[in-house]
């Protein structure tokens, strides 16, 4: 059982706000915040009804991180966005995704569903050893290759709610 909620990517760590996040990948990734491209089609908010960035991404060359923004539930004017999901990616090589693995390996520890699968987990709850991951409880980082995730599925979850709670008012 892992705590994957403590995790993060490039610094970037789930539930931080915008402001945050851009902090965390100036400050790790040492690029200057006009380095960082948000979404070019932003669309309206389902709490604050403004159009705001569904993500944003840093690119270097053929490596990317992506920082995904979903809307704060409970409303919160200061903190409207936060993170849901971050994802790190490189060109795939062989090399690389060994690389990648033994990297994730030291800093994340054991992963939730050993290390004999194609697909390292973490997560509080494994399905099983070798199994993976339950997809809708808690947050759960995924090396899959050469692309590092880390989500948790409680922001969609609020804002389906939130959804849900103003269809019924």
């Amino acid at each position: 059982m892992v705590n994957a909620e403590q995790f993060d990517i490039s610094g970037v760590k789930l539930g931080m706000t915008q402001a945050q996040a851009i902090a965390a990948v100036t400050d790790n990734m040492h690029v200057d915040s006009s380095a960082i491209s948000f979404d070019p089609f932003p669309q309206p908010s389902v709490v604050t009804k403004q159009k705001e960035p569904t993500y944003f991404e840093v690119r270097h060359g053929a490596t990317a991180l992506r920082v995904h923004l979903k809307p704060q539930v409970p409303f919160n004017p200061e903190q409207t966005l936060v993170v849901s999901r971050i994802s790190y990616q490189q060109p795939w090589a062989q090399q690389t995704a060994v690389q990648m693995k033994q990297q994730a390996l030291q800093k994340y520890g054991e992963p939730s569903n050993g290390r004999d699968s194609g697909f390292l987990q973490w997560c509080r709850q494994p399905l099983d050893k070798n199994v993976g991951c339950h997809d809708f409880f808690g947050p759960k980082l995924e090396l899959t290759g050469t692309e590092l995730t880390l989500s948790d599925p409680q922001y969609r979850e609020a804002i389906n709610r939130y959804r849900r709670q103003r269809t019924a008012s």
